[in-house]
């Protein structure tokens, strides 16, 4: 499986006049791959929500099976965010949705 900033790099237009934005970063467009799963990374996507003014996430969670594995998507990023104290969260909420094919 693919990550988000790989699918992006490698997207194609579906008709003709179709494009989008192949690079798809971090905050800084030296940082194009990242793993959901980094500490750093879900500390790095709150900051720069906060520094955006932001203060909901969204989060998006895929449940299934893949391969013939069970597979749950976003399930880092998560544990992770669940991990960050207050004080870095600050006054960001979180919603969760969960789309399940099992």
């Amino acid at each position: 499986m693919e990550s988000e900033p790989v699918l992006a790099r490698q997207a194609e237009p579906l008709f003709s006049g179709h494009d989008q934005p192949r690079s798809y970063c971090l905050g800084d467009i030296r940082w194009t791959d990242w793993d959901d799963s980094d500490v750093n990374v879900a500390a790095k996507q709150v900051e720069l929500a906060q520094e955006a003014s932001l203060n909901f996430f969204v989060i998006d969670s895929y449940l299934g099976i893949r391969d013939k594995l069970p597979v749950q998507e976003s399930s880092g990023f998560i544990s992770r965010l669940s991990e960050m104290r207050s004080e870095q969260l600050g006054k960001l909420n979180f919603a969760m949705m969960c789309w399940a094919n099992i």
